[in-house]
């Protein structure tokens, strides 16, 4: 019987849904604010927005939350696409990367923190870009299990990691591996946020059965 893999980040993973099953058992807040995300997404930088991204971002939240009431009014949030990322083009990529810095340039964010409040309003569309798991294995083709290094995402680098991104959720061999996903999560998250948790689940080791192996 063939093992289902699924290809992410330059590896091949096996038994992607024991990584969601191990996620959601063993991290606190991440199931709960995916799953509330994609069930009540906002179309608006609303105040219940910013009170949901905190949920995973932490840190300094009394200066995000003044830098959040004197600039989210002023944001143009139609200028990022609502289209699963997998479908959008290059121009819609460099639209995404855009809005994520134009929010990491207030006061208190930083990209890793932008990228958290726009997923909430765009669940399908921007990644959460965690300096850890993303910046620090997600996109270094060096990366092994057990290596641990913080590297902040940002800047012009924004585009090309959105592509990364992409090209793992739209990879043909990854389609039957997705739509088990899907179908046995009966659509709680976005394949944007499935792609997330088996990644989090293997940095962090919380499914040890399957060891991933490279991929060309």
């Amino acid at each position: 019987m063939t093992t289902l893999t699924l290809a992410v980040s330059r590896q091949l993973i096996p038994e992607p849904l024991a990584h969601i099953d191990a996620y959601e058992l063993k991290v606190k807040q991440g199931p709960y604010f995916y799953r509330e995300v994609h069930r009540s997404a906002s179309s608006a930088l609303t105040d219940r927005a910013f009170i949901m991204s905190t949920l995973i971002a932490g840190g300094h939240v009394a200066k995000r939350a003044r830098s959040f009431l004197t600039r989210a009014a002023d944001f143009d949030l139609s200028t990022i696409p609502s289209v699963p990322l997998q479908r959008c083009n290059d121009e819609q990529c460099e639209a995404i990367a855009g809005g994520i810095r134009e929010v990491a340039a207030w006061d208190g964010f930083g990209t890793s923190t932008a990228s958290k409040l726009l997923h909430v309003v765009r669940p399908h569309t921007v990644p959460v870009l965690d300096r850890e798991s993303i910046g620090g294995a997600y996109l270094c083709a060096d990366w092994a299990p057990g290596i641990r290094r913080w590297n902040a995402v940002g800047g012009a680098q924004l585009t090309d990691v959105l592509g990364t991104f992409a090209s793992d959720l739209k990879f043909r061999a990854n389609r039957p591996a997705w739509r088990l996903l899907e179908e046995d999560t009966e659509g709680h998250y976005t394949r944007l946020q499935l792609l997330d948790m088996v990644w989090w689940s293997r940095y962090k080791g919380l499914h040890r059965r399957g060891q991933p192996r490279p991929y060309a």
